[in-house]
C-alpha cells in the first residue's frame, strides 16, 4: 500500500508540473493551466486541440522552437492516457479501504458520519439504521439531552439527529445544543424556559415530541402512547410558561418560586390528563416528525408473513426500470377516486411501508 501511494503521489506531482510547464513555457494564467490539465485528465478532444495550438504558439514565442513544443504537449496528452486514471482509481481504492476498515472497527463512527451526511434523505435514513441493527447496533431514538445536530455515536449505538427531525431549523438546533450548556433540560417546561423566544415554534416542539425527543422525562408507570399524547397537549402551556419566564427575564425579575415551579413533580402535573395516542396514531405522528417510522410500524405484526413471500421494503428496491413487475405491501394512505374524460373509474393513491412510499395509480 506504500508503494502504491508514493506512486500516486509521484503522478499527482507531475500534474502540478504540466500546470508549471503551461505556465513557464506558454506564458499560460494558473487558471488557464488547470483548465489545461482537465481537459488532459477528461480527454475533452475540442479542448485538446485547442490548447495544443494555444500552447505550441506560446511555446514560439517563448523563443522555443515549434518541434519541441509540439513534442512536450504530446508527452503531455500520452501521461493523461494513463496517469489521471491511475491516480483516481489509487485514490478511490485507498479512500474504501479507509472505509471498510472504519465500518469493521469503529461500525457505530462509521454509520454516524454516514447517517448525518444523509440526514435530509429519509429513504437512505431508513436504509442505513436497518443496515446498522443488523450489525448489532442500536438506533436510539432522538434525545433533547444528547442528541448533537447530527447523528451521535455511542457505545454500540448511535443517536438520532435533532437536525434529521422535520420542522427543526439549523437556527433551532444550535439553540437548543447553546440552551443545554446552561444545564440538561428537565422537562418540557423547562426546555421552553431555557430558549429565547422565536427560537423553536409550536411546529418545532410538535416534531420534537413525536420523534421521541423527551421520552427520557417519561415516569416509569407510563407508556409512550400516554407520554406522548400529554405532552402534545401541553404544547401550548408550555409556550405559554417560556414566553412568560422569558418576559421576566427582560424585566428583570424571577420568581421567587421559580425553583418550585419548574421541578420535575410539579411539570407533571402541569401537563393536561388526555386519552392516550392508539399505535396507528402515535406511529402517523412519529414518521410525519422524522419520515419514517422510527419505532414500530403497523407492518411489524405481518414481518414474518412479508419475508416468507420474499416482498421486499420500497427502500430496498434500488433498481427498478420501467415495465418491471415487483410485489410490494404497505398502507394505503391519501386514497382519491377519480374519474377520467371517457367515465371510466380510477383511484390514485399512496403506499407506504416501513422505508418510504410511493404514488400509486389503480
Amino acid at each position: 500500500m506504500k508503494e502504491i501511494l508514493q506512486n500516486t503521489y509521484g503522478i499527482l506531482v507531475y500534474q502540478e508540473q504540466i500546470m508549471q510547464l503551461a505556465q513557464k513555457l506558454a506564458g499560460y494564467t494558473l487558471g488557464e493551466a488547470d483548465m489545461m490539465r482537465r481537459a488532459m485528465g477528461k480527454k475533452k478532444r475540442e479542448e485538446m486541440a485547442k490548447h495544443e495550438r494555444k500552447f505550441v504558439d506560446g511555446a514560439v514565442g517563448n523563443s522555443i522552437k515549434k518541434e519541441k513544443a509540439e513534442e512536450i504537449f504530446n508527452l503531455m496528452a500520452q501521461f493523461a492516457d494513463y496517469g489521471f486514471n491511475r491516480s483516481h482509481s489509487v485514490a478511490y481504492a485507498y479512500l474504501a479501504f479507509q472505509t471498510a476498515y472504519l465500518k469493521a472497527h469503529y461500525p457505530a463512527f462509521f454509520y454516524a458520519s454516514v447517517l448525518s451526511n444523509e440526514a435530509q434523505d429519509t429513504t437512505k435514513i431508513y436504509k442505513y439504521s436497518s443496515e446498522l441493527r443488523s450489525a448489532g447496533l442500536k438506533f436510539l431514538p432522538p434525545d433533547i439531552n444528547e442528541s448533537d445536530a447530527g447523528f451521535t455515536p455511542l457505545d454500540n449505538a448511535v443517536r438520532f439527529g435533532l437536525s434529521a427531525i422535520k420542522g427543526l431549523g439549523s437556527t433551532s438546533v444550535q439553540a437548543i445544543i447553546e440552551g443545554r450548556k446552561k444545564g440538561s433540560f428537565a422537562s418540557l417546561f423547562d426546555f421552553t424556559a431555557k430558549l429565547d423566544q422565536g427560537i423553536l415554534g409550536r411546529r418545532g416542539l410538535e416534531s420534537l415530541i413525536c420523534a421521541g425527543a423527551f421520552d427520557s422525562f417519561m415516569p416509569p408507570e407510563t407508556t409512550v402512547n400516554t407520554w406522548r399524547a400529554r405532552l402534545f397537549a401541553g404544547i401550548d402551556g408550555a409556550l405559554s410558561h417560556g414566553q412568560k419566564i422569558f418576559q421576566d427575564k427582560m424585566r428583570g425579575q424571577s420568581g421567587l418560586f421559580g425553583a418550585v415551579e419548574n421541578s420535575a413533580d410539579n411539570v407533571q402535573n402541569e401537563l393536561p390528563v388526555v386519552a392516550a395516542w392508539d399505535q396507528s396514531e402515535l406511529s402517523k405522528q412519529e414518521k410525519a416528525a422524522v419520515g419514517f417510522y422510527l419505532s414500530n410500524h403497523p407492518l411489524d405484526d405481518f414481518r414474518q408473513i412479508l419475508e416468507d413471500l420474499r416482498i421486499l421494503n420500497l427502500g430496498d428496491h434500488e433498481e427498478i426500470k420501467a415495465g418491471d413487475k415487483i410485489s410490494l405491501a404497505g398502507i394505503v394512505s391519501g386514497f382519491q377516486v377519480r374519474h377520467s374524460k371517457k367515465g371510466n373509474r380510477f383511484c390514485i393513491f399512496r403506499l407506504e411501508d416501513q422505508s418510504s412510499g410511493v404514488k400509486c395509480l389503480a
